[in-house]
């Protein structure tokens, strides 16, 4: 079998930007600063570099530290991940299907149709993923319906641009999965929105329009992506 999982991504120090354990580990480090986020949005340019000339140190370090536990982690479940199943998301079509869209994404193949999603939306990232089957178990359609229905609940919520779409593999007899093309998301925000909902992977593209596979491991590694996450 090639080495798909050569192949997969693991995010970088920056890509965990808006990740909601580093949200969490800012806010703290922040606090006991006697800061805390707004304080830093409402900063003009001089204040800002006067903070992070003075305290920038102390943010950093903690915050870095996190990040580290968050890529070790995807280290770990994509090194522990079968190489089957991986072969799997390998193999499926990735399909665009809403409005005045129609397209498929593939795995390690740059889309000039998400390119121009890209250029109309005015954004630079894309994140393909379903609610679908927690954990990559099959569960009933009404709890799968249900899982759906609070993902796009929460995408509205933040006035996130999305398409809808499905999973569908060239080569599996596994049901085509209802999923939405997620315009717009930092790749920390992706992970822990599909971590929220137990997602085994998610796929991933950045501003080159190559989708590319994460692996963060459903329920078990939620203790990673959510634990810290005040707001759930």
């Amino acid at each position: 079998m090639k080495d798909i999982k050569g192949l997969c991504y693991i995010p970088n120090l920056h890509d965990l930007r808006g990740h909601p354990r580093i949200i969490a580990a800012l806010s703290d480090a922040l606090s006991g600063c006697g800061y805390s986020i707004e304080d830093i949005k409402n900063m003009d340019g001089d204040k800002l570099d006067s903070f992070r000339r003075n305290l920038g140190r102390n943010i950093d370090l903690p915050v870095t530290r996190e990040k580290h536990i968050i890529i070790k982690s995807i280290q770990s479940c994509l090194s522990s991940f079968s190489e089957q199943l991986l072969d799997q998301y390998f193999s499926t079509d990735f399909i665009v299907s809403d409005r005045d869209y129609e397209f498929v994404l593939n795995i390690g193949r740059a889309s000039d149709n998400l390119l121009e999603l890209y250029q109309f939306n005015k954004v630079e990232t894309c994140a393909f993923m379903t609610a679908y089957n927690p954990d990559g178990k099959p569960v009933s359609d009404k709890e799968n319906y249900q899982c759906q229905q609070r993902l796009i609940e929460d995408l509205d919520k933040i006035k996130i641009i999305y398409f809808k779409g499905e999973g569908k593999g060239r080569n599996s007899e596994w049901p085509a999965e209802p999923s939405l093309c997620i315009l717009g998301l930092t790749c920390g925000e992706a992970i822990g929105l599909a971590s929220e909902f137990a997602q085994l992977a998610l796929v991933w593209a950045a501003k080159d329009a190559v989708p590319r596979i994460i692996v963060i491991g459903g329920t078990a590694s939620q203790n990673i992506h959510l634990k810290r996450c005040a707001s759930r």
